[in-house]
């Protein structure tokens, strides 16, 4: 199949299966508001149907895909996740919000980022987005309503995978569903000079810092876009 473009959003699903590796071609995936953990995203069972039998990346699978809404799931630790998502080398975006994550270790193995949703977590210490600036291409990066910026479950996600403004990256959302294309137009090239974000020199003044540049919120006020 051809499918650039599938959603699931909604659907009370606890694990994905074989097919969807039927769909190699698709660039944005969108797997929110379902019942996931890291381990049913990272990694799909090689043949259809139920059952503990050998497992294969989702990387593998879907080599092209750009965008991976993971938003309002049960998603915890991301070591699993992350694991088969590595493969991915086109992934951009990935949306976490709203789920039950307290650390981001894992996020390494995804270098090539330019965009990542952590809002509405657990994360509790700075270290945790401290651990964030090695990923070298990471230019937008929320935080907002954790527990590290004094904020809770206030609601309103952040970007949407349908580019649909939702408050967060969603409202800077093109046609691509909100990719930047790098003038390589292709994986991360061997060598490359990342930019250098503002983030990342803000992150040593701690969470004031975070809020300067509007990427964390307290309460229930609207976040500034970037």
């Amino acid at each position: 199949t051809r499918l650039e473009r599938i959603s699931f959003r909604g659907n009370q699903l606890y694990l994905l299966d074989a097919s969807l590796s039927n769909a190699p071609a698709v660039r944005i995936l969108d797997l929110s508001r379902n019942q996931l953990d890291g381990a049913a995203v990272g990694f799909l069972p090689v043949a259809a149907g139920p059952g503990t039998g050998p497992r294969q990346p989702l990387g593998e699978c879907l080599g092209a895909l750009e965008v991976l809404d993971l938003g309002s799931n049960r998603i915890a630790g991301l070591e699993e996740l992350c694991a088969g998502l590595a493969e991915c080398r086109q992934l951009r975006r990935l949306i976490l919000a709203d789920n039950a994550i307290a650390c981001t270790a894992g996020l390494e193995a995804l270098a090539g980022l330019e965009a990542l949703d952590l809002s509405g977590d657990l994360l509790g210490h700075l270290g945790e987005a401290q651990r964030l600036a090695r990923l070298p291409w990471l230019g937008e990066l929320w935080l907002r309503d954790n527990p590290l910026c004094g904020g809770g479950r206030a609601g309103g996600r952040g970007p949407a995978a349908d580019g649909k403004n939702e408050g967060g990256l969603g409202g800077r959302a093109g046609r691509d569903g909100g990719v930047r294309k790098r003038k390589s137009g292709g994986a991360v090239p061997t060598g490359a000079q990342a930019p250098t974000p503002r983030w990342r020199r803000l992150l040593r003044l701690g969470p004031l810092g975070l809020i300067r540049l509007g990427l964390i919120r307290l309460g229930p006020k609207k976040a500034r876009e970037f």
